[in-house]
């Protein structure tokens, strides 16, 4: 009879297991999740035919797997980082990811006035992922993420809803997608949230020209080497670019002809056309349509070289 209520009990608790992590929700995850996108995303060696690189705007704002939906045996790899530039490491990163054996490799680079200021150029973030993370970290979420996320300890508040509405977060959602590219929006989406912030973001950070000269020989390299690269300027409110362009010394229309005279193709945006949750970042479903309109502009950028 004991043995019986103990294999009752172990069957309730199995039961009781796989119950919480089927009805577990993203915001119970996002600390583990957000350990395992930035550790694949930054330790993963696979290479791609498409590499995305950037700031925020670019891994929130660019979905690989639309992209291929519209342009099918493109895969490819957001490898955007927080406040990121171009630094020399970070672009040997990115050169690393890529697939050089691929019929058409492409870089795409997502460009706004932050990656060439005195911060943006020293592409810290990824620094920090590449040079902060414990190698039994690495090993735990790069090969055992589906066993261990299993054990994970369940915050019933945020499960079922019911944590405070504390400083925002509650209107804030992300999911994670391991191909690089963070979904996320707001309920309550506000255009004008980031104004206050850039306002201080581009204070005592100065435009760092030399960092725009080494991007520019580094695509003179990559497109020597048989490497399309493409640029764009990441999409942001009419308010957010005139106040970055203001502040930030960047020119966009010299860095433009600095950037095709390396060989590299220069492609405009209509930010008109999509939406923003916080005047900065594309939400979820403006990201999609993003992907879906570089997929079509790259396309036609290779199918004109052929």
């Amino acid at each position: 009879m004991k043995r019986e209520r103990i294999i009752y009990v172990l069957l309730l608790v199995a039961v009781y297991v796989v119950l919480v992590q089927l009805i577990r929700e993203e915001p119970d995850m996002v600390a583990y999740k957000n350990d395992k996108f930035w550790i694949t995303k930054t330790f993963s060696e696979k290479t791609y035919p498409v590499v995305f690189g950037g700031d925020s705007r670019v891994y929130r704002g660019i979905s690989p797997a639309e992209f291929e939906d519209e342009f099918p045996g493109m895969e490819g790899v957001n490898l955007g980082y927080s406040s990121n530039g171009y630094h020399p490491e970070y672009m040997k990163f990115m050169h690393s990811r890529l697939d050089k054996s691929a019929e058409s490799p492409v870089i795409a680079l997502g460009i706004s006035p932050f990656n060439f200021s005195k911060r943006g150029s020293r592409s810290d973030h990824y620094k920090q992922q590449r040079n902060d993370r414990k190698k039994e970290e690495i090993i735990q979420y790069m090969y055992f993420y589906n066993f261990t996320r299993f054990f994970q300890p369940v915050d019933f508040l945020k499960t079922f809803g019911l944590e405070k509405k504390i400083d925002g977060f509650w209107n804030y959602r992300l999911i994670y997608h391991f191909d690089g590219w963070m979904e996320s929006y707001y309920l309550q989406p506000d255009s004008l949230k980031m104004l206050n912030s850039y306002k201080v973001t581009f204070t005592d950070n100065e435009y760092n020209e030399e960092s725009l000269g080494m991007l520019c020989r580094q695509v003179r390299k990559w497109t020597d080497e048989g490497i399309t690269v493409v640029a764009f300027r990441t999409p942001a409110t009419h308010g957010v670019r005139v106040l970055e362009d203001s502040l930030s010394g960047f020119l966009i229309n010299p860095f433009i002809s600095q950037f095709q005279d390396a060989g590299g193709n220069w492609i405009e945006v209509d930010r008109t056309k999509y939406n923003t949750y916080d005047g900065s970042h594309l939400d979820h479903i403006s990201a999609l349509q993003f992907s879906r309109d570089l997929a079509i502009d790259i396309r036609e950028i290779l199918n004109s070289g052929e």
